[in-house]
């Protein structure tokens, strides 16, 4: 995958990274252009980003900033600029350098001004936290002539860096951008009959489970299991609901609710190093065990210790291993995510052969991901690619039909049906 990398840029763009700036201490004033356009707002992680920024201008004695409508309409357009054209650059698509474009919306007044612009961040703390290690950027958040900025990022899972920031600066505000009104209460989201994703932090041993295959934060955080285990997930009571669980060098420990506890179900399969699965071999609406183990499934029909029900040979070692329904028989079959290629190896039986499916989806490095995005039986790919969520609903190659924020980098994704 791309890795988030950052670039600083003065008169040129230097290196590889994917952070730069651009200052210039007095424009020439130019007469001030009215125009009708929507009243800009930001959304909560530009907001977030700037309450970073007021917070360390308060700890160095520099006044806080307020979002300005002109900035803000100017780095939004900006960030969505770079992210559909795919490009990384304080030049945009029709050759404007940032006080041109902040003009053209209407920040056109003699004062001092800044541009400072990101790709690959997720969230606003990483992306002020690249900045704030960076002299030149540094320097930007802090200039005490600054009273006013404009903050805008855009996803496009499609480009080569997903998220683009820019960030206006001017030395005068001119139209604050109101405040939000409060948002309505949110009611608690309905079952899904569809599967959707989670995420596992190895670091602290939590999984982090979401309701809808949307962006936002986790509706259930269950704290299971030790930092280093590796998590899995089944209806392994047969109810109609995923529920939680962690393999740990040769053993699982299940449990049958989204809920913190000690293990239900616990039994010992396979060995240290081999990489846990889950799913209904047999159709009977109950999810059991396996493991993969570099190029061979080992897989058990009971929540039970013993041995293997079936034992075959597929994929390669160094690959992935993915299960799903992917034909929408009832049954859960095996496959394998192969990163070097970013290629799903798809079988529909649980024997060795040649893959019934092959697609090709992702970039080198991803994590894999299968479920039931649309609740038509059967499951189809997905990838997770450090934070960011892009699934198909179809085992085709293609552009996401669903792509979202979700964890962090680091993180390990899950998918299930987490509600009855």
């Amino acid at each position: 995958m791309h890795t988030r990398v950052i670039a600083r840029q003065l008169l040129l763009l230097k290196g590889v990274f994917r952070l730069a700036f651009v200052s210039v201490l007095l424009h020439a004033a130019l007469t001030p252009i009215s125009r009708t356009q929507a009243a800009p707002a930001l959304d909560g992680e530009e907001a977030e980003l700037l309450r970073l920024i007021n917070e360390y201008r308060g700890q160095n004695g520099a006044p806080a900033l307020q979002a300005s409508a002109t900035l803000t309409s100017a780095a939004a357009w900006h960030a969505s600029d770079m992210a559909q054209r795919n490009y990384f650059s304080h030049i945009d698509s029709f050759g404007r350098n940032p006080f041109v474009r902040f003009a053209a919306f209407g920040y056109n007044y003699q004062t001092t001004k800044s541009e400072t612009i990101a790709a690959g961040y997720t969230t606003a703390a990483e992306t002020f936290n690249a900045w704030r290690n960076s002299s030149g950027h540094n320097a930007v958040m802090l200039n005490p002539a600054f009273r006013a900025i404009g903050i805008g990022r855009v996803l496009n899972s499609a480009s080569t860096w997903q998220i683009y920031w820019s960030a206006g600066y001017g030395g005068l505000l001119d139209q604050p951008v109101s405040p939000a009104p409060p948002p309505a209460p949110i009611p608690p989201p309905a079952p899904s009959p569809n599967d959707t994703t989670g995420v596992y932090r190895p670091l602290d041993g939590t999984l982090y489970l979401r309701f809808t295959n949307t962006s936002g934060y986790a509706d259930v955080a269950i704290p299971y299991g030790m930092p280093g285990d590796y998590p899995v997930t089944g209806d392994w009571d047969g109810d109609g609901v995923d529920t939680i669980g962690i393999y740990r060098g040769g053993a699982f420990f299940l449990r049958n609710s989204n809920t913190a506890g000690y293990a239900e179900v616990m039994l010992s399969f396979g060995q240290n190093g081999d990489l846990p699965v889950a799913g209904d071999w047999d159709g009977d609406g109950k999810a059991t065990v396996g493991v993969f183990r570099g190029g061979q499934f080992l897989l058990r029909n009971s929540l039970t210790a013993g041995p293997p029900d079936w034992a075959f040979s597929f994929g390669l070692a160094g690959d992935l291993p993915v299960t799903g329904d992917w034909d929408g028989d009832g049954v859960d079959t095996v496959g394998v995510y192969r990163s070097a290629t970013a290629t799903f190896f798809l079988r529909n039986a649980n024997n060795a052969g040649a893959a019934d499916l092959a697609v090709n989806y992702g970039a080198p490095g991803d994590l894999p991901m299968a479920g039931d995005w649309d609740g038509d039986g059967v499951a189809t790919v997905g990838i997770y690619r450090q934070g960011l969520v892009a699934l198909r609903n179809s085992n085709t190659g293609g552009y996401a039909e669903l792509a979202f924020l979700l964890g962090t980098a680091g993180d390990v994704p899950l998918a299930g049906r987490w509600q009855p």
